[in-house]
This record gives structure tokens, C-alpha cells and sequence, in this order.
């Protein structure tokens, strides 16, 4: 009996769209694609001070803004994205999903810790009340809609991307991912 070796010929490219590694918090993003499927790691929100605001007491009730990712879209060159996975539910990771609906493959699923899956419907909608010109009750119930919960192991995304998911610890319902 022979050895028989699998040589997988897909080249995948990672992208870096944005997050902590320019420094401060979020948005922490990363743009997987390959021949047959493009992904998004996370896609989060990010918070600055309001430097137009200087009443004492704006600062002391509105000391942070949240503003959506400063994306380069074009870097989609025209493709929709097929997945999208979750890592956790904090806002720099998860809160700007609804801004990704246009981008959207229309059978494009969210997968995610069904922990976070749960947990992301408030936090959505409190970011859609307390920041209402981030997105729209429209652009929630979109990506709402469009959540899987994703088991620990091994998982096919779409045809042809598996992802190892595990418990990451950060938090619960934090995942890491393996391809």
C-alpha cells in the first residue's frame, strides 16, 4: 500500500482590513479569499473622542463616538462575500455586521458561537439606539436573519472551506479559527 499525499493547489489570501494593530480598539477585520469563496473574520466598530464637542457636560455624557470601519470596499473588486465568521461579541469585532449588507453574497451566513449569535441581537440593536446613524433596523434584521451557529470542530462554510473552530477563552463564546 501506498502513501498517498493530498496537495490542496487553492492559494488562499489574508488580508488585513483593519483593527487593534493600528492601535485603540477596532475595527478588527480580516478578508479571506481564494478561487471560489471570499470571507470576512470579524467586522467590527470603532471608538474615538468627539473632538467637535466641548460642552463639559457632552464630554462627561458622550465621551466616546462610535463610527463604522474605515473599509476600502474596493478591495472586493466586485465580489460579494460568501461568509462571514464571528470571533466574539464585542462591538470591535461584531458591531458593524449590518454595514456589510450591501457586500453580501444573498445566501451569505454569519456563523458564529451560538452564545455570541444570541447575544448579537442586542448588541445590535442597542448600537442601532444609542448610535442611529451607524446603520438601520433594515440592515439588523438582515444580518439577524442570516446568523448559523457554529459547532466546535470541523465545518464546511461553503463548498470547498472548512474551518476548524475552538474555544478561545477571550470571552465566553469566543472562538478561534483553524482553515
Amino acid at each position: 500500500m501506498g502513501l498517498v499525499v493530498h496537495k490542496d493547489t487553492r492559494k488562499s489570501k489574508i488580508t488585513y482590513v483593519g483593527g487593534s494593530l493600528e492601535g485603540g480598539l477596532g475595527p478588527s477585520s480580516y478578508l479571506i479569499e481564494d478561487q471560489d469563496s471570499l470571507g470576512l473574520i470579524d467586522l467590527g466598530l470603532e471608538f474615538t473622542k468627539w473632538p467637535a464637542d466641548t460642552h463639559p457636560l457632552t464630554k462627561l455624557w458622550y465621551p466616546k463616538k462610535v463610527q463604522g470601519p474605515v473599509l476600502l470596499w474596493k478591495i472586493l473588486n466586485g465580489r460579494r462575500i460568501d461568509w462571514i465568521l464571528v470571533t466574539h461579541l464585542h462591538l470591535d469585532h461584531a458591531g458593524g455586521l449590518p454595514l456589510a449588507v450591501e457586500f453580501l453574497d444573498p445566501h451569505a451566513k454569519i456563523f458564529a458561537d451560538p452564545i455570541t449569535n444570541a447575544g448579537l441581537e442586542i448588541v445590535l440593536r442597542d448600537t442601532l439606539k444609542f448610535s442611529p446613524y451607524m446603520y438601520d433596523v433594515f440592515e439588523v434584521d438582515n444580518i439577524l436573519r442570516r446568523r448559523v451557529d457554529l459547532p466546535l470542530g470541523e465545518y464546511e462554510l461553503v463548498p470547498g472551506r472548512k474551518v476548524f473552530s475552538k474555544k478561545a477563552g477571550h470571552l465566553l463564546g469566543a472562538l478561534s479559527f483553524l482553515f
